[in-house]
């Protein structure tokens, strides 16, 4: 096989079941839920394939989602995957990444701490 074959194969072949599994694995990792967070790691995916829309993560090529896989080992967190799937978006962020969004505002605005809120002099009354 010589190297635009191996270019065909990897633009007509569907993704390798170990392809399909090291992303949903990655996706787990950083955090998204089984199930729950089906839309959000199939936009994900989709932007990081390059695609307009995906429907489901069988449907990526050996290519697509060896380009998937390889983003998403770069990234340690839902917020570093966002940013490579629409690089210089707005701040808002999708609903999967509030609890670590709501988290950071937590320790901004009320200094909470290890999950203790620390209450301000006053009762916390502004």
């Amino acid at each position: 096989m010589n190297l635009t074959d191996w270019h065909g194969v990897l633009a007509t072949e569907p993704a390798t079941r170990n392809q399909v599994g090291a992303i949903h694995g990655k996706f787990r990792d950083l955090g998204f839920r089984p199930g729950r967070d089906r839309d959000d790691r199939l936009a994900y995916t989709a932007a990081l394939a390059g695609l307009d829309q995906l429907d489901s993560s069988s449907q990526l090529t050996q290519g697509e989602a060896g380009r998937v896989v390889g983003q998403l080992r770069e990234c340690a967190t839902a917020s570093e995957a966002f940013d490579r799937a629409w690089p210089g978006a707005p701040i808002l962020r999708p609903v999967t990444l509030w609890p670590e969004t709501v988290a950071a505002l937590a320790v901004a605005l009320y200094g909470m701490s290890k999950r203790r809120p620390v209450i301000p002099a006053g009762g916390g009354q502004r």
